[in-house]
């Protein structure tokens, strides 16, 4: 509240600043008040109408308020006018079109962020989740053979590769491809393998590989989901 007496006291001496709007729009924003932040940024934007920094803001406020539609406008805006667009930006704007049920244009905005950033991790890991979650397992298998060409340690994405091929009622390969990752695992130094993430995953590896053959044609689909870092 003292921030917002301050910000209106400034703009009583000076309503031409621009700044103070901004600023109350990110108070509002910190304290949870979105509709008085998106009266705030709509009065800023009207005056400074490419300001990326603001339409960004204001997407976040949308999503916050559940403005799915107004908040994709201005993450497109943001992502064309900001000369260096993180992959944050895309992430967000991935996670609202997921929101919407629009999967496809959810991964498509992803691929067109490694076009532009290269092989971010975080962007693969989203873009993976998702084509897993939505069943579209055949394009999570092409992006996890590409990102295991690409690895210098592999053993995680093996492990990847075997559970998407047991979600996939492709027993024999998931057998396979849990061998390679145990090969993997046994290729590491012992002071790699003694850590703790990399036994669980030992004995995560193990434990699938040693079921049945009926049994992982059963794999749950959520196990597609561990071992993303």
């Amino acid at each position: 509240e003292l921030a917002l007496a301050d910000l209106a006291m400034a703009s009583k001496l000076d309503h031409s600043l621009d700044t103070v709007l901004l600023c109350r729009a990110q108070t509002f924003h910190d304290a949870r008040r979105p509709l008085e932040a998106i009266a705030a940024l709509g009065d800023f934007l009207a005056r400074v109408p490419a300001h990326t920094k603001a339409r960004l803001l204001r997407a976040r406020v949308c999503v916050d308020l559940g403005r799915h539609h107004e908040a994709l406008n201005d993450f497109e805006e943001v992502i064309w006018r900001a000369p260096a667009p993180g992959p944050e930006i895309y992430l967000e704007r991935a996670a609202i079109l997921e929101a919407c049920g629009r999967i496809e244009a959810a991964v498509a905005s992803l691929d067109e962020a490694i076009r532009h950033l290269g092989e971010v991790q975080a962007l693969n890991q989203s873009a993976l989740q998702m084509e897993t979650r939505s069943g579209r397992h055949e394009a999570a298998l092409r992006r996890i053979d590409r990102l295991l060409a690409q690895a210098d340690r592999k053993e995680k994405w093996h492990l990847r590769r075997a559970q998407c091929l047991a979600a996939m009622q492709r027993p024999t390969e998931a057998r396979r491809a849990y061998g390679d990752a145990l090969t993997a695992i046994e290729q590491l130094s012992p002071t790699q393998r003694a850590v703790r993430a990399m036994r669980d995953l030992e004995h995560e590896v193990r434990a699938r590989s040693s079921v049945s053959q009926a049994e992982l044609g059963r794999a749950p689909e959520v196990e597609i989901q561990r071992w993303s870092g």
